[in-house]
């Protein structure tokens, strides 16, 4: 090794919490979670998010993938560099998923050896929904958040920790995610204010320290900036408009689309396409409409009402639950005066209102919630009381207890019933016995990809999903379908019963559909049948986030 990764391992592993606390709880623990999620990575079926970043590793060379593919992706790289490895070693797409368990199993060491709780709640915390489904079992960037974020808490407790250790793992952090972005940015907050970290004797090391994480971030932030073709509805809002668009193609250096397309009449006229399935756009962009538009009457209020969803639902299903947890939090940190160490989660959540948000990032809300218990827990408190002391453990004990089951419920759920039909869709076109002429639409068959042996559809020319606007294959559906395919195969997505915006007051209507347009009913009216439908949920609470489905058309005349 190195000297200078030696020497960094040296300074930035922090001593054992105390003499001799990795004992055979603690081992076993860790065994026992290791061993769990092994078991669910094993029955996992992954979803199209998941294919999307292995596919991109595992066909495009690594600086087309920082300097082109992730303005796409709208997510810094780490992971993809990752995958890329993985890909490179000719590791097959099961590695991916044991990726994220050797990530999930290394931040649950950190937490079990080094973090300050009681052992009781040390030994209930690595069951967290949080740190099992999002973490060990989905694999994507979200992985390596709590290891990343629980090394960077254990290594901020020590007295000598050097600051350019502590650049690196914020500058990790901040690539993993966006959304983990503002986690590191409030973490390298907390470090500057934190007094022990300004008395270093030597300014050279602070001086490189922030040259490296100022580099560190702004890499992360250049990497996901979105591209100026980039499709989908969340990036309407910047490449939808002319400026913007002109803007983003000289940050990325991607040329602008010759023509912004712009929403009239109620759809997104994105090309040419038949009235038929117009009339279908329109539905759907009037079911969204409908969808968003339904407010509260008070801006304010709807606003905090929208805000407590989002800090109350990686916590609890309960509000009751997560308020009195919130409000012995407020409490503690006031009685203890440690109010930098709320700012990893302020500045989290204030993050996750800034971007695109969902279900599937709440873990790294948890693991920010883990953070600031982590670097306030051991300081002494200026008025020392019983609720100071029993309260809030208590409370995270409850909260504990509620996520162990969250995690028993998803667990039974992977058991049992896909995570995603992909892998399942992908069988069935396996065992076709002839190779007829396949087409896909919608970003969810992506999924199948991985689990076949070359790109089964010839309409799209990658089988990665491209997101460009110049380059949209679903939008020359007509087109293809006039070359008479023998079969179709058409993701299709629907919000759960669970979502973050219904924590408090119901805003999302459950199980609508989410496609960016539904192509079922234009389908038949051209003469063609569904014959199989592969379908997966993911869980979440005690239901789940979304349903995506892979549903296998045929022509009617073939079937009769």
């Amino acid at each position: 090794m190195p000297p200078v990764l030696k020497e960094f391992f040296a300074v930035s592993v922090p001593a054992s919490r105390k003499p001799g606390s990795f004992h055979g709880a603690e081992a076993s623990t860790l065994a026992v979670y290791t061993a769990f999620c092994a078991v669910l990575c094993f029955f996992h079926a992954a979803w199209a998010d998941e294919a999307q970043a292995w596919l991109i590793a595992r066909d495009l060379p690594l600086l087309q993938i920082f300097t082109y593919r992730l303005h796409y992706e709208g997510t810094p790289g780490l992971w993809h560099f990752l995958l890329w490895i993985l890909c490179r070693l000719h590791l097959p797409f099961a590695a991916m998923h044991g990726l994220s368990l050797l990530a999930g199993a290394a931040a649950v060491a950190v937490l079990l050896c080094y973090a300050p709780f009681p052992r009781p709640l040390r030994l209930l915390l690595p069951f967290a929904f949080a740190l099992v489904i999002p973490t060990a079992v989905v694999a994507r960037s979200y992985s390596l958040v709590p290891l990343l974020a629980f090394w960077l808490c254990a290594s901020l407790r020590k007295a000598n920790f050097p600051p350019l250790a502590m650049a690196l793992l914020i500058g990790l952090l901040a690539n993993t995610s966006l959304i983990a972005f503002f986690l590191a940015v409030g973490l390298l907050l907390y470090s500057l204010f934190d007094s022990a970290r300004l008395a270093q004797p030597d300014a050279l090391p602070r001086r490189i320290a922030a040259g490296l994480v100022l580099v560190l971030l702004l890499f992360a932030v250049y990497t996901a900036i979105p591209a100026p073709d980039l499709s989908g509805n969340n990036a309407t809002s910047l490449t939808g408009n002319r400026k913007t668009s002109a803007l983003l193609s000289r940050l990325t250096g991607i040329p602008a689309p010759a023509a912004t397309p712009k929403k009239v009449a109620g759809h997104d006229p994105v090309t040419a396409m038949p009235a038929s399935l117009h009339a279908y756009q329109r539905w759907l962009w009037q079911a969204e409409h409908a969808k968003n538009s339904h407010g509260h009457g008070v801006p304010w209020l709807s606003s905090t009402l929208n805000f407590l969803s989002l800090a109350f639902f990686p916590v609890s299903s309960s509000n009751l639950l997560a308020l009195l947890f919130y409000a012995a939090l407020l409490a503690w940190l006031v009685q203890k005066r440690a109010w930098a160490a709320a700012l990893p989660l302020v500045i989290t959540l204030i993050g996750a209102k800034i971007i695109p948000f969902s279900e599937h990032h709440t873990s790294v809300l948890w693991t920010a919630l883990i953070a600031t218990l982590w670097l306030a827990w051991d300081r002494p408190p200026a008025r020392p009381s019983l609720a100071n002391r029993v309260l809030l453990p208590v409370l995270l004990g409850l909260v504990l207890v509620e996520q162990a089951a969250w995690t028993a419920f998803a667990a039974a759920c992977e058991l049992h019933s896909p995570y995603d039909g992909g892998r399942d869709a992908a069988h069935w076109i396996d065992s076709q016995p002839a190779s007829p002429w396949i087409a896909g639409f919608n970003y969810h068959i992506v999924s199948i990809e991985p689990y076949v042996k070359t790109n089964p559809f010839r309409n799209r020319p990658t089988a990665y999903w491209s997101w460009s606007s110049t380059a949209d294959t679903d939008a020359h559906l007509a087109e293809t379908v006039a070359q008479h395919p023998g079969l179709i195969v058409v993701g299709e997505g629907y919000d759960g019963n669970v979502s973050w915006r219904n924590q408090i007051v119901p805003e999302k209507p459950a199980w609508g559909r989410n496609d960016p347009a539904p192509t079922d009913g234009y389908l038949l009216q051209l003469g063609y049948e569904p014959v199989q439908r592969f379908c997966g949920r993911h869980p979440d609470h005690f239901g789940f986030s979304e349903q995506t489905c892979e549903v296998i058309y045929q022509p009617h005349s073939d079937l009769h």
